[in-house]
């Protein structure tokens, strides 16, 4: 992916987030580069990449390495991190082309990883409302950890 020059201006509106990857939002903000066009977030480091070249949309997935934590203070059984491969800001609507691509790629991984059932979520506008922290288009796929009653244990979603 190619750098991306001033995209990370304001990225950091959430540091409520702590450790390595505030670190990352910090110094986003101070560069300007997103910090997903970084290396950590090349096509050798997906899990799978898909691609509508007539709509020239792609998008990849990954295990987040930063993933929430549940209202047991522990983390989901599976963080999935859908983003797409070219910079675009999230302001921009999610197409049906954008959908069937990360519906695809998540079908994929829940085959692979024996996933039974998880949810989306997609934050978008104000960051001190939605709780985002990076500009660029991204979704989430979580899969709850399931507790000792067999109930799947909320996870907080931290809002701005």
């Amino acid at each position: 992916m190619p750098e991306q020059p001033n995209v990370g201006s304001d990225v950091v509106a959430n540091v409520h987030y702590g450790g390595d990857y505030k670190g990352q939002l910090v110094q986003a903000a101070t560069t300007g580069q997103c910090i997903f066009c970084g290396p950590r977030f090349q096509r050798e480091n997906a899990l799978h990449r898909v691609a509508n070249v007539s709509e020239m949309v792609s998008w990849l997935i990954f295990h987040n390495n930063y993933p929430m934590k549940d209202r047991q203070d522990g983390h989901p059984e599976f963080q999935l991190l859908l983003m797409s491969e070219e910079h675009r800001d999230d302001t921009q609507p999610l197409s049906g082309v954008d959908w069937a691509l990360i519906t695809f790629l998540v079908e994929t991984c829940k085959k692979e990883l024996g996933i039974k059932g998880g949810c989306y979520f997609f934050r978008d506008g104000d960051p001190t409302i939605s709780g985002r922290t990076v500009r660029h288009t991204h979704v989430h796929y979580v899969v709850p950890r399931i507790g000792e009653d067999g109930k799947p244990i909320p996870i907080d979603i931290p809002a701005g």
